[in-house]
């Protein structure tokens, strides 16, 4: 891991390696660019041309909570030899990969001498030396068994439980090897006499699951009738609004077995009106999602049946008959919306979503998902052709998905509109969304380039804060190449601006762009104290919100909490961007800030 990276190293990957399209290479994907429980939500949309893997990543990280494989998730390609299981794995970084089931050895016996554990020791190579017996041993063991020989003594003892949790290797290794599995395990609750494993130690220490729960979105596509059910068995819709209320399924059963043993609908309706008085916030959040303020809902207990009414102004509704957007939000409301089962860490993924809404439709669910997984802590994983899902306000939450030349499939999530090692990386983007540049980002807009990713968060971020239109930023990968930047960049958008540090290199390129129809500005233009993004903030919002370095997993969080975060920034910082934004908007000289 190279420095910037360890300055960018506070985040949650998926690591996909064997599966399908992804071969023997580690593909590794950022979920989330922070680690605090209460900074894990957000959007990723995955993009990229058809037959490129999209839906591969998606089931790879329904995989992360379920092991088992089938045999078309193993990889097929012609100049990669052997047969390796697939392997995908979380990965957590603060500061350096967190391994939770060494953490939490380390943290019980930090004083470990590794003779302590010979007995473990011996029990593991024994297995492994059987498991790895002949020819026709899975690949995976094999590789393992390399690594674990070579490894410290206590790391070899880690590595073999973790190559013990795996279900497949230890029915083999108990196929093989009865006695030294019985002896490893009994040394292994005795090296840990607490029983606390890796993932206690980790809830504990972070306060969420290592390994998350993974919800598979895919539309019921309920109709009427699946709104109104007998009560020995009212089916998924009718529950998920009881859970919704406490003891609501208990409620109404207490209500039903009432009358059957009394004959009388006094206890029916008790429980309905008191069921349907607790419905109001359910239906608050129903219209303040889909942008409404007309529908609410009315739970039914009749004699032999229960059922959900949709009203619209207080009229009834026949599901079958609205559209298939309404529709669509309808299952998706009632299936992940208002799902109390989700906790901060988990994962909800999509594929190709709300293709039934409209353009307009499409882009308010894209803010409203966004919204709704920062306010929880859910990550939603997206896969998508669609333009109107995606917002150049956000571009940190693409994740390009591209074949090579072997068909091998590779994730890039660090997003910018030039890159000198992916020149192509907006081509992609495009392709992948079969549009052209004018339906991503309007060129009619003031576009302006700034000189990095962090530049463009920390840019975004206060024209989300101060609700400013008509102006957009992106990103690029420096201000060195500058016949580069000026000939590509005169190709993506009319009248373009690029605003640059006043260091070597910006000077440089403003007085190479001098002769040219691209405006060059530099910060130090704007106000002669502003040297580069950083210096814009006041030392203790630099301390505070970790402005100091070029950390754009940071910069990145500190955009999409801003909201949540504005009053604690400086009015000091405030007025320095608002001077920035006002400058590009309207130009003109300033004078410097006091």
């Amino acid at each position: 891991m190279d420095t910037v990276e360890e300055r960018n190293s506070h985040c949650r990957k998926i690591r996909i390696r064997n599966f399908r399209n992804f071969g023997i290479s580690d593909t590794e994907m950022t979920l989330n660019r922070s680690i605090d429980k209460d900074r894990l939500g957000g959007v990723i949309f995955i993009v990229g041309p058809n037959n490129c893997g999209k839906s591969n990543v998606l089931d790879a990280i329904c995989h992360l909570d379920d092991p088992e494989f089938l045999d078309s998730d193993y990889p097929s390609f012609p100049l990669e030899e052997g047969r390796s299981r697939p392997d995908i794995r979380m990965l957590v970084f603060d500061n350096g990969e967190v391994d939770p089931e060494w953490e939490a050895i380390k943290e019980i016996s930090p004083e470990w001498d590794p003779d302590d554990v010979h007995a473990v020791r011996e029990d593991s190579y024994a297995i492994l030396e059987k498991l790895t017996d002949g020819d026709s041993v899975d690949t995976r063991i094999k590789a393992a068994w390399i690594v674990v020989n070579s490894a410290p003594g206590d790391r070899m003892v880690h590595t073999m439980r973790k190559l013990m949790s795996d279900p497949l290797i230890r029915k083999k290794a108990l196929e093989c090897a009865p006695d030294q599995v019985s002896d490893f395990d009994e040394d292994v609750a005795e090296l840990i006499p607490n029983g606390k494993d890796g993932d206690a130690w980790f809830m504990e220490r972070y306060g969420y699951p290592f390994v998350p729960t993974v919800l598979r979105y895919e539309q019921a596509n309920r109709k009427q009738a699946d709104l109104k059910q007998r009560y020995e068995n009212y089916g998924d819709i009718i529950t998920r609004v009881l859970l919704y209320i406490d003891n609501g399924p208990s409620i109404v059963n207490k209500a039903h077995e009432e009358f059957l043993r009394k004959g009388t609908t006094g206890s029916l309706t008790a429980a309905e009106d008191y069921i349907n008085e607790r419905l109001k916030p359910l239906a608050d959040l129903f219209n303040e999602l889909y942008k409404s303020s007309s529908y609410s809902f009315r739970f039914r207990l009749m004699e032999d049946l229960v059922g959900l009414e949709i009203h619209q102004s207080g009229v009834p509704l026949d599901l079958d008959r609205q559209s298939s957007g309404f529709r669509w939000f309808f299952d998706f409301f009632f299936d992940v919306l208002c799902v109390r089962q989700l906790y901060p860490g988990d994962i909800v993924v999509m594929d190709e979503p709300a293709t039934n809404l409209h353009a307009r439709g499409q882009t308010e669910l894209a803010k409203m998902i966004r919204e709704f997984a920062i306010e929880k802590g859910i990550t939603f994983v997206i896969s998508t052709h669609s333009p109107f899902l995606i917002n150049c306000d956000n571009l940190d939450e693409l994740r390009i998905l591209t074949l090579d030349e072997t068909n091998h499939a590779h994730v890039h999530d660090k997003f910018t509109v030039m890159d000198t090692q992916n020149p192509d990386q907006l081509d992609s983007i495009l392709e992948g969304l079969t549009i052209g540049r004018h339906v991503l980002f309007d060129p009619n807009e003031k576009t302006v380039f700034v000189e990095g990713i962090t530049d463009y968060n920390y840019l975004t971020a206060f024209k989300l804060l101060f609700d400013i239109k008509g102006i957009t930023f992106l990103p690029i990968n420096g201000v060195r190449d500058k016949e580069t930047i000026v000939e590509r960049i005169r190709n993506i958008s009319k009248n373009p601006v690029i605003l640059v540090d006043g260091d070597a290199a910006g000077n440089a390129l403003y007085k190479y762009a001098e002769d040219s129809d691209v405006e060059v500005v530099r910060l130090s233009d704007i106000d002669r104290k502003f040297y580069d993004i950083e210096s814009v903030f006041t030392s203790s919002d630099r301390r505070d919100f970790e402005i100091d370095e070029k950390e754009w997993h940071a910069s990145s969080v500190f955009k999409q909490y801003i909201k949540q975060n504005s009053r604690f920034i400086t009015d000091r910082t405030k007025a320095g961007f608002m001077k920035i934004l006002d400058y590009l908007m309207y130009g003109g000289a300033t004078e410097p800030m006091e």
